[in-house]
């Protein structure tokens, strides 16, 4: 239905169909992800002895009691299991097995979410401590970036540098949380995002580097920023919809298909390479002029009574290569953000059906029954979206190695 409406609206252009096709192919894989996640967190709260209709999205309030180490075993543990999945299913020849290895890989990031959470909230208390917490998950997320990348720890490592730019972005929104008051007026809220989605082209921008401590601390920023974006999106769509529940659900599920087709058809169309030679030059002889720029950017009243030096600033990035970083940037955010929504969905109909047959009423719930329930609800989620994702998507690109395992975000190096 979405490449339908898509090619009514936008035209069909190939290049974009492609991206349109890639962003229904990762939101299907991230929702089948999260949907088990869902169950993760349930297991979590029963296990220590709180409903799992509390705090669905995370590990329980318990768990801020719990010592580093037994915070941090289980994720080891599934990051060390989802290495050896994700090479056993890309040495399967069957045409579902990509849906199966991007949902696997993206499976232990909101795991780590769940534990960087339980981790940051016992030290909440102020803007002070959220900058410390900051602080801390960036020097942890730098940290594992710099381990080796060969070795047999090598794709346990991979997985867990994927999971900890991800909760450097959490981090980062658990940081803008305590401005909730201000960003939950539109306007501001409106400016901000425009303001993630500006630094995170910018940091797309650049050709990838040779593989050193700085292009991963690089990767890792420009990691973490396309899930502030997907959050921060995702957030701004709800506001900007007002609707609860189902309908406002798919509402922001189809707005996101239609701001994904009408970025990428944009971005398409756009001649990049005039702008990537312009930029050479003005390189060769920068002065100045470029210099004052670049303060200019983070002078907050500039945006006000000069909003085209942004985008000066953005242009100034352009560089070979440029269009298919900012596309894969657009289908990751979008991607993630649906993820969010349906994620969403997922939880109001497990709640409903929980209701409906009497699992969880007023005051009590049958902590295991719906455990069970969410069981049900995820495998019919994982079969019927990797069966249908698997036809919508070209077969060819569906063949996999038994190479390094590849980012579950299309732009993460």
């Amino acid at each position: 239905i979405g490449i339908a409406v898509f090619r009514t609206v936008v035209g069909g252009a190939m290049d974009v169909e492609t991206q349109l096709i890639e962003l229904i192919f990762s939101t299907g894989a991230f929702v089948v992800a999260w949907s088990w996640v869902l169950v993760y967190y349930s297991v979590a709260h029963v296990l220590t002895g709180e409903s799992p209709l509390a705090e669905q999205i995370g590990l329980g309030r318990r768990s801020q009691k719990d010592s580093l180490f037994v915070l941090l075993l289980p994720y080891l543990v599934v990051c060390a299991a989802v290495a050896v999945v994700s090479a056993n299913l890309r040495l399967s020849p069957s045409r579902y097995a990509a849906v199966a290895v991007k949902a696997v890989e993206f499976f232990p990031s909101p795991v780590f979410n769940g534990v960087l959470l339980a981790l940051l909230g016992r030290f909440s208390g102020g803007l002070q401590l959220c900058i410390l917490n900051l602080a801390f998950s960036w020097v942890v997320a730098a940290a594992v970036h710099s381990l080796p990348t060969t070795g047999r720890a090598g794709a346990v490592g991979e997985i867990m540098r994927n999971t900890v730019g991800f909760g450097l972005g959490v981090a980062w929104n658990y940081l803008m949380s305590m401005a909730k008051p201000v960003l939950t007026h539109f306007i501001a809220s409106t400016i901000y995002l425009g303001v993630m989605l500006l630094l995170a082209a910018r940091l797309a921008a650049p050709e990838p580097r040779a593989d050193h401590l700085m292009s991963r601390h690089a990767a890792l920023l420009s990691f973490a920023s396309r899930v502030v974006c997907a959050f921060t999106l995702s957030d701004w769509l709800s506001t900007a919809i007002g609707m609860p529940g189902w309908i406002g659900g798919v509402c922001c599920l189809l707005t996101l298909l239609l701001i994904a087709a009408f970025t990428s058809a944009i971005l398409a169309r756009a001649d990049f390479a005039a702008l990537a030679e312009h930029s050479r030059g003005r390189a060769e002889q920068k002065g100045w002029g470029e210099g004052l720029l670049g303060w200019l950017m983070f002078v907050p009243c500039v945006w006000c009574c000069c909003p085209w030096v942004p985008f000066l600033w953005l242009l100034g990035s352009s560089t070979p290569g440029v269009k298919d970083r900012w596309l894969n940037l657009t289908t990751d955010v979008c991607a993630l953000a649906a993820s969010i929504a349906g994620t969403n969905l997922i939880t109001i109909g497990v709640d409903s059906l929980a209701a409906v047959s009497g699992i969880c009423v007023v005051g009590a719930c049958d902590a295991w029954a719906f455990v069970c329930l969410e069981v049900g609800v995820a495998s019919l989620v994982s079969v019927s979206l990797i069966f249908l994702i698997s036809e919508i998507r070209p077969p060819t690109a569906l063949v996999l190695d038994a190479g390094p395992a590849e980012p579950f975000l299309g732009g993460a190096p």
